[in-house]
């Protein structure tokens, strides 16, 4: 059977989405690839159409869902499979538009293939089942020469407006031997970066110790024979900042890419407590300070929310300071949207009119520190 797979999202999504291509590749159909944003010829020749969706903002979710009732409409005979975190948290939603749809959840990828081999729609929720190790499964990589290792799955944290976490659900754990296997082969076959992914990776390893294994886990990786650098992926504070000294040792490493992503979200103290996210803006600039004073020329990445309910004009002017105080490589800047089934969502929204002023001046403010 010919299948083509479409993929939005973060890191873990296209990951699922190389391993579902793994693992189809493997039962001997065949995968057609979009090449050359020739999706429509691709879709055309293939009998079976897999979207790997992503759920974490309202406007991803609107243009996976239209681009989702478009192929249904226009390929009417061909099966359609949604994955991902879409599946985990709308599946009410997409059945009614979709009634002709198969579903797997993010943590049934492994049993794509009934869904692909099905004659009748098939939903594949997680259910009661634990969740699957994503490690050593079979893949096939979009990009040779990167590797993406998803370490763990779900989240320590219950911030107020996430709804990832809602999909992904609370932290587990990857088995670290089947970790450093898996990177290892990776290695082995050619890969020169490796991509460790996951809702959080400072929370690996929490639902195993009391405290993060990321750190050993880091060094364990340093010490894999082999030509490669490897990329962090995204950390939370809270996570971290008990940990910090052997956190900063554990990048001294060459194989450690001087890369840190560190979501601060909002400047304000105050507005951190709102939004349940369980550090001080204090503790969030100590871990890149110490870290800019062992590496200093680490790249800093964060990520801001702009008009969260009730933000005030004070609280906003906070976070101005604080990127400035910062000054990041990088600051991903998203307008609040209300995520259904979130603590945020049950709030009075915010202006729209005014938080567009405002995210102007917050991107304004982030290009002009860009270095």
């Amino acid at each position: 059977m010919q299948v083509y797979i479409e993929t939005y999202g973060c890191a873990a999504a296209k990951s699922d989405s190389e391993i579902i291509t793994g693992i189809l590749t493997k039962a001997e159909h065949k995968i057609i690839n979009n090449t050359n944003n020739k999706a429509t010829i691709c879709i055309d020749g293939a009998d079976a159409i897999i979207i790997t969706t992503c759920d974490v903002k309202l406007v991803t979710e609107q243009k996976i869902t239209n681009r989702c009732v478009l192929i249904a409409k226009q390929h009417p005979s061909k099966k359609l499979i949604l994955v991902g975190c879409m599946v985990d948290n709308r599946i009410k939603k997409l059945r009614k538009l979709l009634p002709n749809a198969s579903f797997v959840s993010t943590h049934r990828i492994n049993k794509i293939s009934q869904a692909v081999l099905s004659n009748t729609p098939l939903t594949l929720l997680s259910g009661n089942q634990k969740p699957i190790i994503k490690t050593c499964l079979p893949r096939i990589r979009k990009d040779k020469t990167i590797g993406i290792v998803q370490i763990s799955e779900g989240c320590r944290g219950a911030c107020t407006f996430c709804s990832t976490r809602l999909a992904k659900g609370t932290i587990r754990s990857f088995p670290m031997d089947t970790i450093l296997k898996d990177i290892s082969n990776l290695v082995k076959d050619g890969c020169t970066k490796i991509y460790l992914t996951s809702q959080d990776t400072a929370a690996y390893g929490y639902d195993l110790e009391s405290k993060s294994l990321l750190p050993e886990l880091l060094e364990k990786i340093s010490a894999i024979k082999g030509n490669f650098i490897t990329r962090v992926g995204m950390m939370n504070p809270d996570n971290m900042i008990s940990s910090l000294p052997d956190f900063i040792k554990a990048y001294k490493s060459d194989k450690i890419m001087k890369f840190l992503h560190l979501p601060v979200q909002s400047g304000s103290n105050s507005m951190l407590k709102i939004m349940n996210r369980r550090y001080t803006t204090k503790q969030f600039k100590k871990i890149i300070s110490e870290f800019r004073k062992a590496y200093p020329n680490i790249c800093l990445w964060t990520d801001i929310i702009i008009g969260y309910p009730g933000e005030t004009e004070q609280q906003f002017q906070s976070t101005l300071k604080l990127l400035t105080d910062i000054n990041p490589n990088y600051a991903n800047v998203s307008r609040f949207a209300r995520r259904e089934n979130t603590e945020a969502a049950k709030l009075k929204q915010f202006n729209t009119i005014e938080m567009k002023r405002r995210t102007r001046i917050c991107n304004k403010l982030v290009q002009q520190l860009r270095h």
